[in-house]
């Protein structure tokens, strides 16, 4: 394998995937249910729904710029359309928004208290080192794009 890549701590799919197995299981094993009105949960199936649009939107994107989604492979472009023209990175906010969305669904405190880690993770072992690992191969093509485009919203 190459040295071509941001080093990531850990492979994103998997770090939402326990995040996501890490809320429910402490939910089953402390139930701790959120009271907030009706309206509220209905809310989960939305952020699900616009984490999981945003998250195909954003691969598309990436695939159309002529780049690996991977970032355990090298990045051969920066992907500036679709998603990446509000958000630096939307398939992390989408992870998020799935969590978020799961956790108010079933009104589980504990998927929503994953999500300090979580984002802890994807920011410091994830975000910062793409962030500096595109700045190094791409230089002021991606500094231009950092300057126009939020990291986050």
């Amino acid at each position: 394998m190459s040295d071509d890549h941001p080093h990531v701590v850990v492979f994103p799919p998997l770090l939402f995937a326990g995040a996501l197995l890490a809320g429910l299981l402490l939910q089953w094993l402390w139930p701790f249910w959120i009271e907030q009105p009706k309206w509220i949960v209905w809310l989960g199936p939305l952020f699900v729904a616009s984490g999981i649009v945003v998250a195909v939107w954003a691969r598309r994107a990436m695939s159309a710029a002529g780049t690996d989604p991977n970032p355990r492979h090298a990045s051969t472009a920066i992907a500036t359309g679709g998603p990446y023209r509000f958000t630096r990175n939307p398939m992390y906010l989408s992870m998020a928004a799935v969590i978020l969305g799961i956790g108010l669904w079933a009104r589980a405190a504990a998927l929503l208290l994953v999500l300090i880690p979580f984002a802890l993770i994807v920011h410091f072992g994830i975000v910062r080192r793409e962030e500096r690992y595109l700045d190094a191969k791409f230089g002021e093509t991606y500094r231009d794009f950092r300057q126009r485009v939020s990291r986050y919203l």
